[in-house]
């Protein structure tokens, strides 16, 4: 809903269809989506995924279920835009996080990361 009060399209698939889902995002020049992990990796395997043209992608919703680390690294590095992974628990509970949540982890600046990970 809110993104058609600020002007924008939303489209729901009826059923998920890589082929499909490719051929609009490309032709639409999709700016957003959300996904759930599967979808992601039936996405990012087939043969057909780097042919198309999402470079429009801003950012890329993940929910309603674990993103493993190797399936959001590869979606990172061969699916253009940001990353925002959300629990449904979130927007269901009236904006309140649940208290028994995983807490994030705190920010690192790049060096402390580089430090951290040996780089340097």
């Amino acid at each position: 809903l809110p993104t058609m009060v600020h002007g924008g399209l939303a489209r729901l698939m009826g059923k998920f269809d890589v082929g499909q889902w490719l051929k609009a995002a490309e032709a639409m020049r999709a700016t957003h989506t959300m996904l759930v992990p599967v979808q992601y990796q039936r996405l990012l395997s087939d043969p057909a995924f780097d042919t198309h043209d999402l470079s429009s992608m801003q950012i890329k919703f993940c929910t309603s279920a674990p993103f493993s680390a190797e399936l959001k690294a590869e979606a990172l590095r061969r699916f253009p835009g940001g990353l925002v992974e959300m629990a449904l628990t979130y927007a269901c509970n009236g904006g309140k996080l649940p208290e028994n949540r995983i807490k994030p982890a705190p920010a690192r600046s790049e060096d402390e990361a580089k430090d951290e990970d040996g780089g340097g």
